[in-house]
């Protein structure tokens, strides 16, 4: 996206051109029955983790990205609850 901007004032008009990025936050989720099985079979996919079962504090959720580049998030039904609660 691009924003074009005009100085107007006393001085000769200029024009400044800004390049925007804009992320759009948010993410999809899926449920699987077992995130750690799961997780198991992207990676032999060659699926690239952003976060996998085990890393940081919420332990049992993962986060991998699509072939555009979107964060994906696994996680399952059984444990998701107990997964929140012990991260706060």
């Amino acid at each position: 996206m691009y924003v074009t901007v005009f100085v107007k004032d006393d001085y000769p008009k200029q024009e400044v051109t800004f390049t925007v990025s804009v992320r759009i936050s948010g993410n999809i989720g899926v449920t699987v029955d077992d995130t750690y099985k799961a997780c198991e079979r992207f990676e032999r996919l060659g699926v690239e983790f952003m976060k996998k079962p085990n890393d940081g504090k919420m332990k049992g959720i993962a986060f991998i990205k699509d072939p555009d580049g979107y964060w994906t998030e696994i996680f399952d039904l059984k444990t998701i609850g107990k997964v929140t609660e012990t991260a706060a």
